[in-house]
């Protein structure tokens, strides 16, 4: 039997909120769980090749917990129990790379206002490449998708003193679509690096994904 248990009622609703989006953009979703102290990281893919993640106080067993979202999201919402069954282990069905608990450097801030207008801005020249791509779909055989050309574009910078630090459409996508930022304005996201990768913070979660190779180091 798997085991989570948020530490409080507040805690409870934070998981359960981020683990109902996850279930809502992929119902095929994993879920990882990660012991950090008294606290446990929810990691989950976010969409756009990026990761996403939320902590909460609590613990999990076994550590770390691979499950469905959709399982635990059930478990979370029907059951009052301090502890839950958070659904069948799934270790092996787990391959994405998550970056480092540590050795983050803060780089500067983002207003959320000018995200939500990059935001709605790019989601434009996604549809059109939407288009673009349908228009050859029948030749291809495939989906139409945004061609990563598009997501990697940059939106938005952060200056440093050692260089700057693009933010790609795929980053701001991935924030906004997992709820990330409040769309009347509110806290101003965090950027923060390591030498391979690059997260943005906000109150709600974060989003992270490995920094291009060509990008400066910080």
């Amino acid at each position: 039997m798997t085991l989570f248990a948020p530490a409080t009622a507040s805690d409870r609703e934070l998981a359960t909120a981020f683990v109902g989006r996850v279930a809502q953009l992929d119902a095929a979703a994993l879920v990882r769980l990660i012991s950090r102290g008294k606290a446990v990281d929810l990691w989950a893919r976010g969409g756009f090749g990026v990761v996403a993640t939320r902590s909460v106080s609590g613990r999990v067993e076994p550590d770390p917990l691979t499950v469905y979202a959709t399982n635990l999201v059930a478990a979370l919402a029907v059951s009052r129990a301090v502890e839950v069954d958070a659904g069948s282990d799934a270790p092996d069905e787990w391959h994405t790379q998550l970056p480092p608990a540590d050795g983050w450097t803060d780089v500067g801030l983002l207003a959320v206002t000018d995200i939500m207008r990059e935001v709605r801005a790019a989601k434009l020249v996604a549809e059109q490449a939407v288009e673009i791509d349908r228009e050859n779909e029948l030749r291809a055989k495939t989906k139409a998708t945004v061609p990563p050309v598009v997501l990697d574009q940059c939106l938005m910078t952060v200056e440093t003193a050692n260089g700057r630090i693009p933010i790609s459409m795929r980053m701001l996508f991935a924030l906004s679509g997992m709820s990330f930022v409040d769309q009347t304005g509110g806290s101003d996201i965090r950027v923060r690096v390591t030498n391979t990768w690059l997260r943005l913070d906000s109150p709600e979660g974060a989003v992270a994904r490995r920094r291009m190779a060509d990008l400066p180091l910080v």
